[in-house]
């Protein structure tokens, strides 16, 4: 584009010339409408609220964007021809114009440039974060309700953030520090997510991006930067009165904005300072509200000596431009000189280097779309690699994380990291990453003293191995505990670690050093997963409740397996549990499987399960969201349609006792992954509901088609029926289909089953279809 604007044909353009002049002119007018700002805001600064000063700033900031484009509009599109008193540049200035507007369109480009990157940065925090504890994200729901936020926000933690932190504007997500949710008291946390909630219902996001684009374009005037400063010191004190409205203590928001200082790392330049507005400044006019005192902020704010010496300047050198501007008369058209001919310098007072170097600094460490805590993104990448994963990354990974030298190569080099430990690769959820941070939580919650609990070497421990199998704890003479483990992988069987706190305050220390560092690193560098797979089977349940059969499976696992398994809401409220020690299927050869049944309502819930080989060490996770559908209670509807290992007919002591894979008195264990080979049989098993009664007939009139096709094809392979009246124990109000269907003459193939049930009667046909595979072994 600059390789374009340079060549001779168009360095003499009119429009060049124009944005030239209109470029030169907004030194005076930017001057200009800042001063105006200035004077309204210290004539009226006690009696305007901080939303009304927020207004007048942006309304100032706008005046800015404006003036420039109106001024272009303005002059001629003829270089020559006069408006008013003002004639377009003679020779000499046609000559400066291109210099101006390439130097302008350098730095608009520069900071285009920090704004994309700034963009990709911010993309990146949403993949390189976790989701909160699904209380806290309840209690972002209930917060959001009493400030008024009509929009779904997402709480998530982030190791690249120190305080919390709104990212994004359709989709909202507020980003917290690792140790924010366990290292302050719940009601400053709850104060500090209410101001974050309200830069949401605001649209602060937006207008920080619209400001950003204002700055990147105006970029050599310093008032522009000082109105943005405005901008943003006003919004934080808006945002301070939305949490104080929805929280009511003033004091305790003060705290908890004190309390955000203090656990800052000091490596940083401070954050809620650099944020807008002066920290001390902020919790002074907060203490003032407690009071009852008017909270009108002084205007303490003005520019700088540096700032205010730059506008003047840039005033002077203005009011000279437009001076010129006006004195000079049309003179002939001359052609355009050689490129040679153009002077190797322009005069100072025409280049903005002046007001650029003013704010260079502050502007390079600026980022629009986040706090400016993001603004060191090297130390951030190291605290990730120092901090969240110390414990689990080698000593290859880390040199090579060391090797890298930009944000985009450090954020791939993470998801690599956690995809090569992600149990379940093809699925969204990664089981490992999730259990990783939740040891850091739990470990800063449980094991903090004077140091961060994922510090301490019980922390170090847990976060490595995971929970103890058991825990001996003595009080006397001094505390102890001594945590056992039935398998470390790596270092062996009945492994045990004791910790002992001789100063009695918390601290505890490994006393012996059965695991050394290596040891820990080794393990934790090469976890051990244990791969399990889920099917979820529903069927109708006494009353208007839904049986959810969740069967689990382990592949190729022969050894006991402990599982523990826990269903909540979509927002982690608590529904059921269960816990199961799994041992092998002595009939089978190929997995070990366990079953469990929830009756549920309808609607959506989750499933989080976490199963662990108390003889290898091997650990897995899965999670999965559960569609329990409604069963209506005057419609045919159908459960899930189920291929099965063979059906068999339970014993009658075994029915009474509930035998594992029990429906009702036959034993269905869902084939997962439904693979068969051609000398097994498949087992069909499926639920018909609500058959329409005709008088007292104790048999409902239907039929069932079943059709196998070539999956992904209309190829009909097999297809059979049959009348339902002749099915054993069919009533209108339940008919159940247990089949058992032979795959010698299938090919090896993926197929599709395809069950279609009507209802004579009714005049009502619905259908079920599933796919399994028959495989030549």
């Amino acid at each position: 584009m600059i390789a374009l604007f340079l060549s001779e044909s168009s360095l003499y353009h009119p429009w060049v010339q124009r944005l030239g002049w209109t470029l030169l002119h907004f030194l005076w007018q930017g001057t200009a409408i800042a001063v105006a700002y200035a004077m309204l805001r210290g004539l009226l600064a006690r009696s305007l609220s901080a939303p009304q000063r927020y207004v007048l700033a942006c309304v100032a900031l706008a005046a800015m964007a404006t003036a420039p484009m109106l001024t272009f509009l303005l002059l001629p599109k003829d270089a020559n021809a006069p408006i008013g008193s003002w004639t377009i540049s003679a020779s000499e200035s046609k000559q400066l114009m291109p210099a101006v507007v390439a130097i302008w369109l350098v730095g608009v480009l520069a900071f285009s440039i920090r704004l994309f990157g700034a963009w990709r940065f911010t993309a990146r925090l949403r993949t390189l974060s976790h989701p909160a504890p699904g209380e806290w994200q309840q209690r972002l729901g209930e917060i959001a309700v009493r400030v008024g936020t009509g929009r779904a926000a997402r709480l998530l933690i982030s190791s690249l953030v120190d305080v919390p932190t709104v990212v994004g504007w359709l989709r909202p997500v507020i980003l917290t520090p690792v140790e924010f949710l366990t290292g302050m008291p719940a009601e400053q946390i709850t104060a500090l997510l209410a101001h974050e909630l309200a830069h949401i219902r605001r649209l602060d996001y937006l207008g920080s991006i619209l400001q950003s684009v204002v700055e990147a374009v105006l970029f050599y005037h310093p008032a522009v930067w000082w109105i943005s400063e405005q901008v943003r010191a006003e919004r934080e004190l808006c945002c301070d009165d939305l949490a104080v409205a929805a929280g009511g203590d003033v004091l305790t928001y003060a705290r908890a904005l004190a309390a955000l200082e203090a656990h800052r790392p000091s490596r940083l330049n401070p954050v809620l300072t650099a944020n807008g507005g002066s920290l001390l400044n902020r919790i002074r006019r907060l203490i003032l509200l407690s009071k009852g005192e008017p909270s009108h902020q002084r205007v303490d704010n003005l520019p700088g000596p540096a700032c205010a010496w730059a506008m003047i300047l840039l005033w002077i050198a203005g009011i000279g431009v437009a001076t010129t501007h006006a004195a000079q008369a049309p003179t002939p058209p001359l052609p355009p000189p050689p490129v040679a001919s153009l002077p190797s310098t322009a005069p100072l007072a025409a280049i903005p280097a002046v007001a650029l170097a003013t704010h260079a600094r502050k502007t390079l460490l600026y980022d629009p779309f986040l706090s400016p805590q993001l603004a060191q993104p090297v130390a951030r990448w190291r605290a990730w690699l120092d901090e969240d994963v110390a414990y689990i990354v080698s000593g290859e990974e880390r040199n090579a994380f060391a090797q890298l030298t930009t944000d985009d190569e450090r954020a791939q080099f993470i998801e690599r990291f956690w995809l090569r430990r992600d149990p379940t690769p093809d699925t969204v959820q990664n089981e490992f990453k999730e259990e990783h941070y939740r040891r850091i939580a739990y470990a800063n919650e449980h094991f903090a003293s004077r140091i961060p609990g994922w510090k301490t070497d019980r922390g170090r421990v847990y976060i490595t191995l995971g929970p103890p199998d058991e825990i001996e704890a003595s009080a006397r003479p001094s505390p102890v505990e001594n945590w056992r483990y039935r398998h470390v992988a790596g270092v062996g069987n009945d492994v045990s670690i004791a910790f002992t706190d001789p100063s009695g305050i918390g601290e505890f220390r490994m006393a012996a050093d059965q695991l050394n560092a290596d040891q820990l690193r080794n393990r934790a560098a090469s976890p051990e997963l244990l791969p399990m797979v889920v099917q979820v089977d529903y069927m109708r349940s006494a009353g208007s409740s839904t049986m959810a059969n969740i069967t689990v499976q382990f592949e190729n696992h022969k050894s006991l397996v402990n599982l523990v398994g826990r269903i909540t809401t979509l927002t982690r409220n608590p529904v059921a549990t269960f816990e199961k020690q799994i041992a092998i299927d002595k009939d089978l050869h190929q997995s070990s499987a366990y079953q469990q049944s929830v009756p549920l309502a309808a609607g959506r819930y989750r499933v989080s399960m976490i199963a662990t080989d108390p003889v290898g060490g091997k650990v897995g996770n899965f999670e999965l969201v559960l569609d329990v559908p409604q069963f209506d209670e005057d419609k045919l509807s159908l459960s899930s349609l189920i291929l099965a290992d063979p059906i068999e007919k339970l014993p009658a002591k075994d029915v009474a006792v509930g035998s594992s894979f029990a429906i009702g008195d036959s034993k269905v264990r869902p084939r997962v992954g439904s693979s068969f080979t051609p000398e097994e049989k498949m087992g069909i098993y499926l639920q018909i509901y609500n058959f329409m009664a005709v008088g007292n007939a104790p048999k409902p009139s239907g039929s069932i088609e079943y059709e196998i096709d070539k999956a992904g094809s209309s190829e009909k392979i097999l297809a059979f029926s049959e009348e339902v009246a002749t099915i054993p124990n069919a009533s209108p109000s339940q008919v159940t289909v247990e089949k058992l269907l032979s795959l010698r003459t299938l090919a090896p193939g993926t197929y599709t089953l395809r069950v279609v049930v009507t209802d004579r009667t009714a005049n009502q046909t619905v259908q079920r279809e599933g796919n399994f595979t028959v495989s030549s072994q």
